[in-house]
């Protein structure tokens, strides 16, 4: 798994949580951790430099079956070098055609978080929410599956 993080630090610790809890032995727990490739994200510039230049060596050397983005939307509101609409739209488009790429060409499936933003106003579908994705319309054209999860109370438990 590439796990590439763009907000605040990674959640290393609830993940050391999950793995313990699905593995047997301290082999296990080593071998899982290890797989589990994790890089920061500072900027969309450096999205793109990751993504054009070491995924896909991680991917075939490592064997990757999973890449995990979490989120564009936070390095595309947080830059403050991106000037207009029409950059922000090509920036989106770059870092989509990219990971449809890396997918078609691997086989592997893209996780990609999408934050939302309240529908103020909205003149398109909300699926009676209110609110919509932020990264606008033009990213649904490199999504094949959208998943919208939210908290409740509903509680899993072993018992």
């Amino acid at each position: 798994v590439i796990f590439l993080q763009t907000e605040s630090s990674f959640p290393l610790s609830r993940l050391s949580q999950i793995v313990l809890e699905r593995s047997e032995t301290e082999e296990e727990i080593n071998e899982t951790m290890n797989r589990i490739f994790i890089k920061k994200i500072q900027s969309y510039s450096h999205m793109l430099s990751v993504l054009n230049k070491d995924i896909e060596a991680l991917i075939k050397d490592r064997g990757v079956k999973l890449l995990i983005i979490d989120s564009i939307t936070a390095i595309i509101r947080g830059d403050k070098d991106i000037e207009d609409v029409g950059e922000r739209t090509e920036i989106l488009h770059s870092v989509g055609s990219k990971l449809q790429v890396l997918c078609n060409k691997y086989k592997i499936p893209v996780v990609v978080v999408n934050q939302v933003s309240s529908a103020i106003d909205y003149p398109g579908h909300t699926y009676g929410r209110k609110v919509i994705p932020s990264l606008g319309p033009m990213w649904t054209t490199f999504i094949n599956t959208r998943l919208f999860v939210s908290k409740t109370d509903f509680k899993v438990s072993k018992e």
